[in-house]
């Protein structure tokens, strides 16, 4: 009796229902008010933006792939080493810059990631430190800081003896 390897497990099915975990723990921030559920949306969006880009240069190997095939499928007549190791070269260099495009637009989309996460862990930051409170005067008052908290007078002129 030989031992079966085990199966891997699938990294879409994982990818999957990590974001569904995300989602359900977004659904209990916005509940109870955390400013937490900003970075997890974040987080989210970033992990449906690197399955785009992987998707987008699986995509275009399988299209580089289907090329050579074609060309390949329309010579039929026997190749000479030289013209097969030309249609390698260049079979390579369309993929190599393919990918290199590719590469540039996933480094765009991390650092976008990275910013968008930035911000995020910014608001968090903020809405924690309790800075949103605003410190704007209503009209016609003064106010100050004072003791840990907000002080403000409203100056009022009595009316005039000819309006009694």
């Amino acid at each position: 009796m030989s031992a079966q390897p085990a199966t891997p497990p699938d990294p879409a099915a994982e990818i999957d229902a990590a974001i569904a975990e995300l989602n359900l723990r977004i659904k209990e921030a916005e509940y109870h008010d955390d400013p937490i559920g900003a970075y997890l949306r974040a987080t989210v969006a970033g992990i449906h933006a690197q399955r785009l880009m992987r998707d987008d240069i699986k995509a275009s190997l399988a299209a580089a792939v289907d090329e050579i095939k074609a060309e390949i499928q329309q010579v039929r007549l026997p190749i000479g080493k030289a013209d097969l190791n030309e249609m390698v070269r260049r079979a390579v260099q369309e993929m190599d810059l393919n990918l290199s495009v590719r590469a540039l637009r996933l480094q765009r989309g991390v650092i976008a990631g990275a910013v968008v996460t930035a911000v995020a862990l910014i608001a968090v930051g903020w809405f924690i430190a309790d800075w949103w409170r605003p410190r704007t005067d209503i009209a016609g008052m003064t106010c100050r800081d004072q003791d840990g908290g907000r002080v403000c007078t409203v100056w009022v002129t009595p009316p005039s003896p000819a309006k009694r």
